[in-house]
């Protein structure tokens, strides 16, 4: 919704005419009215808000989450429900701050480039009509192993991604810890290009 309020505002700029500066000015200023009011539904929901959750742990426990959570380097935080709702759309495409996925000699050897989804596929995406999903009736037959090296990892995809097949998607482990997600709880595609992925490690 910022990202189309912004546009629309460049448009009110663009704009010459008395009567279509009007009309997009009174659309502006219902869609910032309604960011407003998402804004303090958000804000006013518990599981939004800002807290620390490792505070709440004695001083050892903090320790052992703390340093647990380090991995080849990188300081992954612990999970809070605002991390797949706030801050996932903006304005510019993503980009990792830690820059781009290392690959090992064998993998280079076949890979070609790193390239966004919407370069790959057009997708049906349209911020008025609807959102297209992703991750959706997956199985682990789709899982290959070939070129990551990490048996255990993919592996353990294959099984958890066999499993909602095996239940018919009532029950998922891997598509619910995706987001952005829709209204049902499941992975959809981001035009920004940033994701928010929710794994367990280290307990």
């Amino acid at each position: 919704f910022l990202i189309a309020a912004e546009n629309l505002n460049k448009l009110y700029k663009l704009t010459t005419d008395s009567y279509s500066q009007a009309e997009r000015k009174k659309k502006l200023g219902e869609l910032l009215s309604l960011i407003e009011s998402l804004q303090k539904t958000i804000s006013s929901k518990p599981e939004y808000q800002e807290v620390d959750v490792i505070s709440k742990f004695p001083p050892d426990q903090r320790t052992y989450m703390e340093e647990g959570g380090v991995i080849n380097g990188y300081q992954y935080p612990i999970w809070k429900e605002s991390m797949g709702v706030l801050n996932i759309y903006e304005a510019m495409m993503y980009k990792d701050p830690d820059g781009f996925l290392n690959l090992s000699n064998k993998q280079l050897k076949r890979f070609k480039k790193w390239e966004r989804a919407k370069n790959i596929y057009k997708f049906p995406f349209d911020w008025g009509q609807r959102t297209f999903s992703i991750a959706y009736n997956i199985n682990g037959y789709e899982v290959k192993q070939s070129m990551i090296g990490d048996c255990s990892v993919v592996s353990s995809l294959g099984v958890c991604a066999h499993y909602e097949f095996k239940y018919n998607y009532k029950k998922r482990l891997v598509s619910a810890l995706i987001y952005p997600q829709d209204e049902f709880g499941s992975p959809v595609y981001n035009p920004c290009g940033k994701y928010m992925v929710k794994l367990f490690f280290n307990g």
